[in-house]
């Protein structure tokens, strides 16, 4: 073994070793040696990597990174032979074994490079004094708070009243009593939208009652983002690293645009992170800060929220609650009726009482998206199916209906066709479940082409969608007196519009920022955070993350679309304070 260490510190062997891997990677994505200049540069990092990480590591290290490598290897293998336009996957086969083994032993020595990296450079934790006086802690959240508002103001005032897409007016309409109330979207967030509404109608117009939602919620995420900050500054944190998170959610557009849109998935990614940061405290204190009243109320109004504001954060609350009984189980007598009480009530609220309210359930197709778009490839290719399985295909939706309106990148053309029977589907769910079950045995292939097809975005590094609302868009060919209208122009002179579009376009382009934005990016990032803490045997910073991992998971079961950015907001809201979180010096314990 040391011969073999020996033999990889070898500058020559190294190169040699990189050049290699580089050749067979590059033929994961098509391009091998036509663009001489990145393979170089590729070969030459891929070099450094090896022989930086010659005989590091354990063999737990050495395996959990290689896993990791392989599993980043097949992500992009696969990715690569899906594209949107032509809707397409064009497979793999036997030629593919060694590009995939070059990218995932590359993979691997970046993954075992970037771990020893982290573990000569630890996060350097504030020798300035923090804040003691409640008047100075008050101080610095509204510091960090005003700074957002600050920064985040020109959005409100360009796109006044709001951004709005068709999502915002289905809550608006309902929320105005104009479309009776149902739970397809968040009947809390509707009800919180109504008091907007009839502010509106106080002040005189639709309009400013979408302004005062606009701001309030600007503040509300302004507010929560400021937390986050003095949050990190109490627990250490150094303020290069403040600062810069500060500015990359103050300066981005996109952060600055979603505070001034109409969407339950931005409160509800400020729930989440204020979760998050309940649960990295939690985990710290093992549970004991649960035993007091205030944290007790804490975990209640920021678990309400999460599974209020959208309708799989039920099932995200449900996920982090299992995880938390398990971290602090030294607690756990008295930690576990928390839980339950709190769920319970969740339940009891999301069923018998929007019952008595004459509130109708969430459609059952809107939670079973992926099975509903295998069942339609199965369909759309011809696959294997009973007569049985025929039979009742063709009474939810004919089969030919199927064949010509299946798009393998979101299923919402088959939920929302004229001729699909939702109301039979929800009436005959075990059926349902069934025939799926029957069609996956017999066409496992066509499933799992229909399931990575339509979930794409969310696991794939470098595929995109659009990000953003363009404006007011309408609906049902009305915009219900919602007009947009550029303040920041009427009170300066200035026409802003064109300039913090160019600034989004631009920043969209820029390969840095526009990873940052990556959904597939952000999802990777959270993997290997998570696999550094598992190295470094830092179990008790796992439970803060199991909130996006939940959510993660509920849009791999559920996703109506292949690639929303929106649908996972809070993992970019989380990241940098996941990041603090895993990385920070503290007490960490060897056993859950």
């Amino acid at each position: 073994m040391r011969r073999l260490d020996r033999l990889k510190s070898q500058i020559w062997f190294c190169a040699a070793a990189g050049g290699v891997l580089t050749s067979l990677a590059f033929g994961v994505f098509n391009i091998w040696y036509r663009h001489w200049l990145p393979w170089m540069l590729a070969a030459a990092g891929a070099a450094a990597c090896i022989r930086s990480t010659a005989g590091y590591g354990n063999r737990r290290t050495q395996l959990l990174s290689g896993v990791f490598g392989a599993a980043m290897s097949a992500m992009f293998l696969v990715g690569q032979r899906i594209t949107v336009q032509p809707p397409s996957f064009a497979g793999v086969g036997r030629e593919d074994v060694l590009p995939f083994a070059g990218l995932a032993l590359l993979l691997w020595a970046a993954t075992l490079a970037l771990f020893r990296l982290s573990e000569r450079h630890p996060f350097p934790k504030s020798s300035r004094a923090l804040p003691e006086s409640p008047r100075s802690r008050f101080f610095s959240w509204a510091l960090w708070s005003s700074i957002f508002a600050a920064c985040w103001l020109p959005y409100f005032l360009t796109y006044y009243p709001g951004l709005m897409t068709g999502d915002s007016f289905a809550c608006l309409v309902r929320a105005a009593g104009r479309a009776p109330v149902n739970n397809q979207q968040p009947v809390v967030y509707q009800l919180f939208l109504r008091m907007f509404y009839l502010a509106g109608n106080l002040l005189g117009s639709m309009n400013r009652g979408v302004a005062l939602y606009s701001f309030t919620q600007l503040l509300l995420m302004a507010s929560v983002l400021g937390y986050a900050l003095y949050w990190c500054r109490m627990r250490g944190c150094p303020l290069p690293y403040l600062w810069g998170t500060a500015l990359f959610f103050a300066l981005n557009p996109i952060y600055g645009k979603y505070a001034v849109t109409m969407w339950k998935d931005v409160l509800f990614g400020g729930a989440m992170l204020l979760l998050t940061l309940f649960l990295a405290d939690t985990a710290a204190a093992r549970g004991a800060n649960l035993r007091s009243i205030g944290g007790t109320a804490h975990l209640a109004l920021t678990s309400f929220a999460v599974a209020f504001l959208r309708n799989n954060g039920v099932y995200v609350l449900a996920f982090s609650f299992l995880w938390l009984a398990f971290f602090c189980r030294v607690h756990i007598k008295k930690i576990a009726p928390v839980l339950l009480v709190i769920l319970t009530a969740v339940m009891v609220i999301q069923g018998p009482v929007y019952r008595l309210a004459g509130i109708p359930k969430n459609r059952f197709d809107e939670s079973v998206g992926v099975p509903l778009q295998q069942m339609a490839r199965v369909a759309a290719k011809d696959g294997k199916m009973s007569e049985e399985d025929r039979n009742f295909l063709n009474r939810v939706m004919p089969i030919k209906t199927i064949k010509e309106s299946y798009d393998p990148f979101t299923v919402d053309r088959i939920k929302f066709n004229h001729k699909f029977d939702y109301t039979y589907l929800a009436r005959n769910k075990p059926e349902f479940l069934k025939v799926w079950a029957d069609l996956f045995v017999k066409n496992p292939k066509e499933c799992l082409i229909a399931h990575m097809m339509l979930t794409l975005g969310y696991w794939h590094i470098g595929t995109g969608n659009w990000v953003t609302a363009a404006g007011v868009a309408s609906w049902g060919d009305d915009t219900y007196g919602v007009v947009p209208y550029n303040l920041f122009g009427t009170l300066t002179g200035i026409n802003s519009k064109p300039y913090l579009e160019k600034w989004s376009a631009f920043l969209e382009h820029f390969v840095p920022t526009g990873m940052s934005n990556n959904i597939g990016v952000a999802v990777w990032m959270t993997a290997f955070l998570a696999i550094y803490a598992l190295l470094k045997r830092r179990y008790d910073r796992l439970l803060p993350m199991t909130p996006v991992i939940g959510l993660w998971l509920t849009t791999m079961l559920a996703a109506p679309t292949y690639c929303e950015f929106r649908y996972v907001f809070s993992l970019f809201l989380c990241a940098p304070f996941l990041l603090f979180q895993i990385y920070r010096e503290g007490r960490s314990e060897s056993t859950p």
